[in-house]
Formats: C-alpha cells, sequence, structure tokens
C-alpha cells in the first residue's frame, strides 16, 4: 500500500541467527507512519508490521530475502544494508 507525507517516523528492531557461512536468518518488526505539517501523529497511529528473512552475504552486500505481515502479506527482495 502507499502512504503520503512530508514527516516520518521510523523505528526498526532486527535479530540476526548465522544459519551457516554467508547465510544468515532474520526476525525484525517495523513502526511507523508518515503526516503532513498541521496533522498530529499519536502512538495509535503507527503502523507495525513483523516478519522474518534471510541474508545471502555477497561480495556486492548482503542479498535480502524478507516475508513480513502488517496489514496484509509481502515479500521483499532487496540489495544491501537496511540501515
Amino acid at each position: 500500500f502507499s502512504i503520503r507525507g512530508e514527516r516520518m517516523i521510523l523505528g526498526t528492531l532486527e535479530g540476526r541467527i548465522p544459519l551457516s557461512p554467508g547465510l544468515q536468518g532474520v526476525v525484525f518488526t517495523d513502526a511507523g507512519n508518515v503526516w503532513r505539517p498541521g496533522e498530529r501523529l499519536g502512538a495509535r497511529d503507527l503502523r507495525a508490521s513483523v516478519g522474518l528473512g534471510l541474508r545471502f552475504l555477497s561480495p556486492i552486500g548482503p542479498i535480502r530475502l524478507d516475508g513480513a505481515y502488517g496489514s496484509r502479506f509481502q515479500t521483499y527482495i532487496s540489495l544491501g544494508q537496511s540501515f
């Protein structure tokens, strides 16, 4: 889904578990939202998700494969660190 705004708050907590050389398992949670100037954002307005993933450590950086559930289940494939 898409959300729009000019200001953002985002928090991420991630735990990594070595599975084998070059492979890590990941458990994570994210919470955040966006808003426009003049709007108020409260703790009840935060959107959150939880997920599991794998990190393949390659010479060009980690290749990330994640599955997350917030308002619906989504999968993501990305390259590099998340932060």
